[in-house]
């Protein structure tokens, strides 16, 4: 496991009700703590482990936020598994064996989320060691998934062709939108930058999307210096990085994409 960085101090805040967000994949974790009223951020930890180890990982990390005591009025947990599945509201059962169906997951781990303005409810599962934890951890904590607060993320983009693209360990989402219509919603894993470059053409020709037209947001863990970026900007045209959101944060030199998924969490929650 490695911490690739730590905002704040949590030890300051041993005497004040504060809202746990955190945001847990199969390789990372960003964990962070809010105002009650989930308006500024105190301080932020963002981990990254082999998939392999993610139940020890998860653990780990929470260990000493556990040994400080602190004092949690709202817990909120957001899963970024990938094992998810946006429906049809007009379709949507509670009992669903969707996700039995596509990923082998048996029923009983088996969360969902509405999406409102999208008329859609999203399906989705955590792994059953990882849920057991955090369920010991945490009674009453909320569960979201990480499609959810990005589907009804504010939106700035005036454009007809759209693909938010949010990159974490390895890993980045994608959201795909045309003409105001939600076409994809997908993890993708990747090694290298051409990996990236080569979905998102495939995802282009597949949706029938303009190189030049399509404007691509991106956000995550991606420097405008980087091999990543470069590679991206050669094949598109229309590349930006996602805005601020204007929340309070602690203090720090780190680009302000990098929180867009927590933004987004806080702006559901709040």
């Amino acid at each position: 496991m490695q911490t690739f960085f730590e905002i704040g101090s949590y030890t300051d805040l041993k005497n004040e009700e504060t809202v746990l967000l955190w945001e847990i994949g199969s390789n990372y974790s960003l964990i962070s703590l809010w105002t009650e009223d989930v308006t500024a951020c105190h301080y932020i930890q963002g981990s990254m482990f082999d998939e392999l180890e993610m139940e020890k990982s998860i653990i780990d990390i929470f260990a000493p936020y556990k040994e400080a005591d602190l004092k949690y009025k709202k817990t909120v947990i957001c899963s970024a598994f990938p094992d998810a599945l946006l429906v049809p509201r007009k379709f949507f059962a509670q009992d669903s064996n969707l996700l039995e169906q596509v990923y082998g997951v048996q029923s009983n781990g088996q969360f969902y989320d509405f999406a409102g303005q999208w008329q859609l409810v999203n399906f989705y599962s955590i792994p059953g060691s990882v849920l057991q934890f955090l369920k010991e951890q945490f009674p009453a904590a909320s569960f979201r998934h990480i499609y959810t607060p990005f589907l009804k993320a504010p939106n700035d983009v005036d454009a007809p062709e759209q693909i938010g693209v949010h990159f974490l360990n390895k890993q980045f989402r994608v959201m795909v939108k045309k003409e105001n219509n939600l076409l994809l919603m997908q993890v993708y894993t990747f090694s290298a930058p051409m990996d990236v470059v080569y979905y998102l053409l495939k995802i282009c020709k597949e949706f029938e999307l303009s190189q030049d037209q399509t404007y691509i947001t991106l956000s995550g863990f991606i420097e405008a210096d980087s091999a990543l970026y470069k590679e991206i900007y050669q094949y598109f045209t229309n590349v930006a990085f996602a805005k601020h959101s204007g929340v309070d944060m602690p203090g720090h030199d780190y680009p302000h994409h990098y929180f867009t998924s927590l933004h987004n969490l806080a702006a559901c929650v709040s």
